[in-house]
């Protein structure tokens, strides 16, 4: 049976497990980096208040459940405030979510696509970025695919589980929420799911839950959801008109971005063709073309229209789904049996090369999407040291890069005691210069990399830092 685990299976299940392990030596001196810098301070002050709330001041708190964070707080409380126990959290979060996407595509693989692609299906390179990232996004992840598995299987204890969970992690799980509720209205719609009342407890049971946290939220600090904070509030605004065009561009980029254009433009060759009525699609085809629009079509509505920066680390599950896709159609017809012989090969090393895809400075590019921004951290080590070894004044040096947090246990610590650029440029001294940061201007930008001069610069498969001086200060 293909559902049942068979020796193979567990061969390749392990085999990702070790090189998961391999993973978390390489990485286990990354720090926490972007957005997961934020996700650590706010495990800091739950963990340094010894669990007395588990909601973090206004002054910190974005809205988002507090799931991650708390356990977060807690692998620190049992292995010690370190990295590599935060580290050894996410090790254990990404072998669950190997684990769920392999039964999810043992659920939707066609019987005739041999298993063994599931370490195609391992390559999608945002995904693989996540592995090494110290944010909520892959526990998100992991209740998004528990929740996919737990529908497919009529399993509605899973169900709540991957629910509850996806709501407590994340306000994006609000989608996750909708989504799973749209498929399962649908795949019963389709007869490929039972109708019982008892399908509705795990959403009921979800909603009830994640009104205890907005309850708690609100007795805490005053505010639920929506927060006071200008600097979060500001990103959960409706956008203008000229906003949402930008954003429904980006949101396509995700989909192209990383190598992932060799998976979706081929994709949609292949779907062509079933606009003839006369071509049907197989069962696993089908369910998977079904949960695929569903996933694309509720995060474009809960992503396009409001002005929050979003990356494509949001929609990894419809990434995978595209790929589960791909595959069948590539073993659905007898016609594309040559095809598939050359053009998964392509796409393999078309999502490999996905980590090398470096834009201008210019464009903004999310860093945390692809195994690029490893390559900051040998190139930042080397500016520190220049630093250092020359005597440059740190307060004298202006960046708009984020601090970077390598030890938890001391998040309160400025360490590189740089200071934001003064808005009247000709007041700063130096300017610390790198592609691994979206906030300078085109016209800041533009004047240091013109009018100043540069004292150093160090690069690294195309991420780079430089230290410019300013020749007027």
């Amino acid at each position: 049976m293909k559902n049942s685990f068979t020796s193979n299976d567990s061969k390749y299940l392990l085999t990702v497990f070790i090189l998961l392990v391999i993973e978390y030596y390489l990485t286990i001196d990354i720090p926490f980096f972007w957005d997961a810098t934020s996700k650590a301070l706010r495990a800091g002050w739950i963990y340094e208040n010894n669990f007395g709330s588990l909601i973090v001041p206004s002054d910190m708190n974005s809205g988002h459940p507090p799931l991650w964070i708390t356990s977060l707080a807690l692998t620190w409380k049992i292995l010690g405030q370190s990295l590599w126990a935060s580290r050894m959290l996410l090790l254990l979060i990404n072998i669950g979510v190997f684990y769920q996407l392999f039964r999810l595509v043992k659920s939707l693989f066609d019987e005739n696509v041999p298993l063994i692609l599931f370490f195609f299906i391992c390559l999608e390179p945002t995904l693989l970025a996540q592995t090494t990232s110290l944010n909520n996004d892959m526990l998100l992840l992991f209740f998004t695919l528990l929740g996919c598995n737990a529908l497919l299987k009529n399993k509605f204890l899973l169900l709540t589980i991957a629910l509850v969970g996806a709501l407590l992690t994340n306000l994006r799980g609000i989608y996750v929420f909708i989504a799973l509720g749209i498929c399962h209205f649908i795949l019963n719609k389709n007869h490929y799911l039972n109708y019982s009342k008892k399908q509705l407890y795990p959403y009921l049971i979800g909603i009830v839950l994640f009104l205890i946290f907005a309850i708690y939220q609100y007795s805490e600090i005053g505010w639920a959801i929506i927060t006071k904070q200008r600097n979060y509030s500001q990103h959960r605004e409706v956008a203008s008109f000229q906003t949402i065009f930008k954003n429904a561009l980006a949101y396509l980029k995700f989909y192209l971005d990383f190598g992932r254009i060799f998976i979706v433009f081929p994709t949609c060759i292949l779907l062509w063709k079933y606009r003839n009525s006369s071509l049907n699609f197989n069962k696993a085809t089908h369910k998977t073309f079904l949960l695929l629009v569903v996933f694309v079509i509720v995060f474009f509505f809960g992503i396009v229209p409001f002005s929050n920066p979003s990356g494509p680390r949001y929609v990894m599950i419809s990434y995978l789904l595209v790929m589960i896709l791909f595959v069948n159609l590539l073993y659905d017809e007898v016609r594309q049996v040559n095809i598939k012989k050359w053009l998964i090969p392509l796409a393999c090393i078309g999502l490999i090369t996905g980590h090398f895809w470096i834009y201008p400075p210019k464009i903004a590019q999310a860093w945390d999407s692809s195994f690029a921004y490893l390559n900051f951290f040998p190139v930042e080590r080397k500016m520190q040291n220049y630093i250092d070894t020359n005597n440059f004044k740190r307060i004298q040096i202006a960046t708009y890069l984020r601090e970077n947090i390598n030890d938890p246990a001391n998040t309160k610590v400025k360490t590189k005691v740089f200071h934001i650029p003064n808005p009247d440029l000709d007041k700063n001294k130096y300017m610390l210069m790198s592609n691994v940061e979206n906030s300078m201007d085109d016209a800041t930008m533009d004047t240091v990399l013109n009018s100043w001069v540069l004292k150093q610069k160090f690069s690294q498969l195309g991420v780079y830092m430089a230290l410019y001086e300013n020749p007027n200060y």
